[in-house]
C-alpha cells in the first residue's frame, strides 16, 4: 500500500527582517510503507528541525492527504492523523517560541506576536469606547442640562479694596465676582477681609442633590468603564513601547520612549489619583490594591505618603495657609526659568528620595519596609524588561527610564501650581464654607487631548468639580461639569478658568509675588 502525506507549516514572515527564507514546505512522501512505519516516519518529521526540512514562510497549517485512504483504514487512522496534526502545531510553536529564531535573534517571534496583540487590543478597546459613547450619547441625563457655552469676561471691581498688588495677583483668571461678596484689604498688613452675605450664599446640598441624580442614572460604563479602558490601554502601551524601543530606527525608538512616558504618567498619576479617592471602582479593597500597584510598584512613590498629603491635607484644607496651600511645590531659592523649565527634569530621581524621606519622618518602619519591597523590585523589573526585551545595556536602560519619566514632567509641575497658587488663600481661623472655599480656590484649565488622558480630567479641565465631589471618576467629573458650571453662574459663585499659556505668562511675570513671597491671606466673614 502506498500513501503520500504532505503538510505545511506556516510561520510569520514579518518576523524575518532580512527575508532570508524563501517560500517552501515541510513535505515527506512515504510509499510502500505499512501503517506503523508511516506513523514513525510522520512522528520523526514532526519533531525534526529546520536542518532536515525547509521551513516555509507561507501556506496553511493542515495535513492534506494526497491519496485518500481506503474506507477500511479511514476510521483506524482518523484519530492518528488528528493526533499527528496537533503534534505539528506543537512543533511549530516550539520553533516560533524557541530560544533561537531563524534570524538568530532571541525571542523575535514571540515579541512580534505580543506587539501585534497589544495593537489589536488597543484598537478593540478604542472602538468599544467609541461605540458605547455613541450609544449613550442621546440618553445621558446631563445632556439635557447643558447650557450654551459662553465666555466670561473679567469683571474686576477696581475700588479701594483691589489695589495694584491684588490686581497683579489675580490677573488672568476668567470669573465673575460674586454679588454677595465684598472684599476689603488692609494696606498695612495686606490682609484681605471677605464679607459674604450667607443668606445669598447657595447651599452645597442643592448642588450635591443634582449631581447625585446624574450619578445614579449613569451606567457603570460612564462611572468606571471609560476610565478603565484608558488605564488598560495605557498598560498595553507601556508594554508595547518596549518593542518600539528595541528598533534600530531612531524615529521608532523615540516614539517608543514617548509612548512609554505617556503611559507611565497615565498609570502613576491619572490612575493613582482616581484610586486614592476610591473612584476607580465600587470596592474599597480593590481601589487600595490597584493604588499600591500604580503608585508604589510603577511610580516609586509611597502610597501612604500620597494618601496623607492629598486626602488628609490638600482636599479638606484647600488653599488654607499652612495646610493645603500648595506651598510644598514652591522653591523660592530657584529663579523662574530654572524652576519652570529645568528643575522639573529632576523629578525622576527626586520622587523616590522624597518618598523615603517622608516615610522615615512620618510613618512606621513597617510602612517603610513595605514601600521598599514594592517600589524597588518594580523599578528593577522595568530595567529588566528594557535590557531583555528592548536589548539595551544597563546604562542605556537607566537613560530610557530617566527620559521617559521626564516626558511630561514640566507640565506636571505647571499643572500642580497653576490651579491653586494665585487664588485666595484663607487662614485656618476664618475659613469659608466648602462650596465657597472650593469655587474661589480652584481653577480649571482648558481641555488638552494629551494631558487630559495622561493626567485626567479631574486634574486638568474639571478640577473645580473634582474638589467639590472628589469621589467621582474622571469621566463623571467631565459629565457633571456643565451642571456645576451652570449652578455656579446662576448663583453668583466664581468659576475660575484660564488657558495654559495664560497661566505660564502670569507666573512668569509675577513669579516673585506668587512663588517667592508669602501670599496675601483672606479672612472669611459671614454676614447673617
Amino acid at each position: 500500500m502506498s500513501r503520500r502525506f504532505e503538510f505545511d507549516i506556516r510561520c510569520n514572515p514579518r518576523r524575518n527582517k532580512k527575508n532570508l527564507h524563501d517560500e517552501a514546505a515541510w513535505t515527506t512522501s512515504n510509499q510502500g510503507l505499512d501503517d506503523q512505519a508511516v506513523r514513525e516516519e510522520t512522528s520523526s518529521v514532526v519533531w525534526s528541525k529546520v536542518s532536515r526540512y525547509e521551513l516555509r514562510n507561507g501556506g496553511s497549517e493542515l495535513w492534506r492527504g494526497r491519496e485518500t485512504p481506503s474506507k477500511n483504514h479511514h476510521e483506524a487512522h482518523s484519530f492518528d492523523l488528528e493526533h499527528r496534526y496537533r503534534q505539528v502545531q506543537r512543533a511549530q510553536r516550539c520553533v516560533t517560541l524557541g530560544v533561537q529564531s531563524p534570524t538568530g535573534q532571541p525571542g523575535l517571534h514571540v515579541m512580534c506576536f505580543c506587539f501585534r496583540a497589544v495593537i489589536q487590543a488597543v484598537l478593540f478597546l478604542c472602538c468599544t469606547s467609541l461605540l458605547y459613547r455613541s450609544r449613550h450619547k442621546g440618553i445621558d441625563a446631563i445632556k439635557r442640562l447643558e447650557i450654551k457655552s459662553y465666555s466670561i469676561g473679567v469683571t474686576r471691581n477696581h475700588s479701594a479694596f483691589y489695589n495694584n498688588t491684588m490686581s497683579q495677583y489675580f490677573h488672568g483668571i476668567k470669573s465673575e465676582s460674586p454679588d454677595f461678596s465684598k472684599r476689603v484689604i488692609d494696606e498695612d498688613t495686606q490682609i484681605i477681609t471677605d464679607f459674604v452675605d450667607l443668606k445669598k450664599l447657595p447651599q452645597f446640598g442643592l448642588l450635591s442633590k443634582q449631581v447625585s441624580d446624574v450619578v445614579h442614572c449613569s451606567s457603570w460604563w460612564d462611572r468606571y468603564g471609560v476610565d478603565w479602558v484608558i488605564h488598560c490601554t495605557a498598560a498595553l502601551g507601556w508594554l508595547g513601547s518596549h518593542w518600539l524601543i528595541a528598533s534600530s530606527q531612531p524615529a521608532i525608538y523615540w516614539v517608543g520612549v514617548f509612548l512609554l512616558g505617556c503611559s507611565h504618567y497615565t498609570i502613576t498619576f491619572k490612575a493613582a489619583h482616581m484610586l486614592v479617592h476610591d473612584a476607580g471602582c465600587s470596592s474599597r479593597a480593590w481601589n487600595r490594591f490597584w493604588y499600591f500597584l500604580s503608585s508604589d510598584v510603577m511610580g516609586c512613590f509611597s502610597a501612604d505618603i500620597g494618601y496623607n498629603i492629598h486626602i488628609k491635607c490638600h482636599h479638606p484644607h484647600t488653599n488654607v495657609v499652612g495646610l493645603g496651600d500648595s506651598s510644598t511645590w514652591k522653591a523660592p531659592f530657584l529663579p523662574r526659568y530654572i524652576y519652570m523649565f529645568l528643575a522639573p527634569l529632576l523629578l525622576p530621581p527626586l520622587i523616590p528620595l522624597v518618598s523615603m524621606k517622608e516615610l522615615l519622618e512620618q510613618e512606621s518602619m513597617w510602612k517603610t519596609a513595605r514601600h521598599v519591597l514594592l517600589s524597588y523590585p518594580g523599578l528593577a523589573f522595568h530595567i529588566y524588561l528594557l535590557t531583555s526585551v528592548s536589548e539595551l545595556s544597563f546604562k542605556e536602560a537607566l537613560l530610557v527610564v530617566f527620559l521617559s519619566r521626564n516626558v511630561l514632567s514640566i507640565p506636571y509641575i505647571h499643572v500642580n501650581i497653576f490651579q491653586h497658587i494665585g487664588l485666595p488663600m484663607y487662614c485656618q481661623q476664618h475659613r469659608p464654607k466648602k462650596i465657597y472655599q472650593m469655587t474661589t480656590g480652584v481653577l480649571n484649565l482648558p481641555r488638552n487631548i494629551l494631558l487630559d488622558y495622561c493626567f485626567g480630567h479631574s486634574i486638568m479641565s474639571c478640577h473645580t468639580e473634582h474638589h467639590l465631589f472628589p469621589r467621582l471618576s474622571d469621566n463623571m467629573c467631565l459629565k457633571v461639569k456643565p451642571l456645576v458650571r451652570r449652578f455656579c453662574l446662576e448663583h453668583g459663585l466664581p468659576y475660575h478658568e484660564d488657558t495654559y499659556t495664560g497661566r505660564i505668562m502670569h507666573f512668569w511675570k509675577n513669579y516673585n509675588s506668587l512663588m517667592v513671597n508669602a501670599p496675601p491671606i483672606t479672612k472669611f466673614v459671614g454676614l447673617q
